[in-house]
C-alpha cells in the first residue's frame, strides 16, 4: 500500500509535548509525515535546537519565516520548494484561517495542478476577535473569507469554535478535537506545601499561566489586580511579545513587591 504523504505546519509544535500526536500518527506504517516549524521564535514560543531525528516516515523541518514577531503575520518564504517538490497527499496547518501562513498554503494549492485536501485547526470562538474600527479587521476578515472558501475541512478546538465556523459560512467538514493538551503521566501534580512562603508571596495568591500578549488578557488582569485593596499576591508564569510592556506596567504602578514573575518553567 502506498504511503500517504502529509505536510503538517505548526508554530506551536516547537514544544515537544505538542508533537506527541504526530509521533502516534506515524506509528501507522502507511503515513509519511513532514512537520514544518519556524526556525525563529514566534511571539515567545521557543525554537527546536537541535532538531530531533525521529524516523524515515516522520521528519521535523525548521524553516525560515518572515514577520516572525507576530503569529498571524508570519509565513514561510521557502515553502513553495517543498510544496511542489514533495507531492503531498494532504496538508494540515495549525494556524488560524486569517493568518498569512494559512493564506500561503491556500495560494500554493491553487497553483498546484493536482490540488490536495487542506485541513486547518482553530481555537477561535469569537465571531469578531479584532477591534471593530481597525484596518486590521478589514485585512484579516478579507483573508479569512478567501481561505474558508478553499479549505476542505477543519478541526475545531471546542464546540464553540465549530459554531463560529458555521456562522462564518464555512461549508467544509468540521470535527471537534481539542488539541495541545498534556500527558498526565508526564506532568503530575507535585507537593507544593510552603511554595508561597518560598516565593515570598502573600496569601491569597492569584495565578496566571500563559503567553504575555494582550489577547491572553494579561493587562486586563493587571488592571483588576491593581484595584484590589486587600493584601494578596499575583504569580505570573509565562513570556511573550508583551513582556517589556508587562514589566513597564508593573514598574509604573509600583506593583513590584506584589507580583512575582517566572518567565518559563
Amino acid at each position: 500500500m502506498k504511503q500517504m504523504k502529509i505536510l503538517a505546519i505548526s508554530h506551536a509544535c516547537v514544544v515537544d509535548e505538542y508533537r506527541s500526536k504526530f509521533e502516534m500518527m506515524t506509528n501507522d506504517q502507511n503515513i509519511d509525515l513532514k512537520l514544518m516549524v519556524p526556525e525563529r521564535s514566534i511571539e515567545g514560543f521557543p525554537v527546536i535546537n537541535p532538531v530531533p531525528v525521529i524516523s524515515k516516515s516522520y521528519s521535523i523541518v525548521k524553516e525560515q519565516t518572515f514577520f516572525s514577531k507576530k503569529i498571524y503575520m508570519h509565513f514561510y518564504p521557502f515553502l513553495p520548494f517543498s510544496f511542489f517538490r514533495d507531492n503531498f497527499d494532504l496538508i494540515y496547518i495549525e494556524e488560524e484561517p486569517w493568518s498569512l501562513a494559512a493564506t500561503e498554503i491556500i495560494f500554493l494549492n491553487q497553483l498546484n495542478k493536482n490540488k490536495v485536501p487542506v485541513v486547518f485547526f482553530t481555537w477561535q470562538n469569537l465571531i469578531n476577535p479584532w477591534k471593530s474600527s481597525s484596518l486590521k479587521k478589514i485585512f484579516y476578515r478579507h483573508i479569512e473569507q478567501i481561505t474558508l472558501s478553499k479549505f476542505n475541512a477543519a478541526i475545531a478546538g471546542s464546540v464553540e469554535a465549530a459554531h463560529v465556523l458555521r456562522k462564518k459560512r464555512f461549508k467544509g467538514l468540521i470535527r471537534v478535537i481539542p488539541q495541545f493538551g498534556i500527558d498526565p503521566n508526564r506532568f503530575q501534580r507535585l507537593p507544593v506545601q510552603n511554595m508561597a512562603d518560598k516565593l515570598i508571596l502573600k496569601k491569597p495568591v492569584i495565578g496566571f499561566i500563559g503567553r504575555l500578549i494582550p489577547e491572553k488578557g494579561i493587562f486586563i488582569l493587571l488592571e483588576a489586580f491593581r484595584k484590589i485593596k486587600q493584601e494578596c499576591s499575583l504569580l505570573v508564569i509565562g513570556n511573550g511579545a508583551s513582556a517589556v510592556d508587562f514589566k513597564r506596567y508593573i514598574s509604573k504602578h509600583g506593583l513590584g513587591n506584589k507580583i512575582h514573575w517566572i518567565p518559563s518553567v
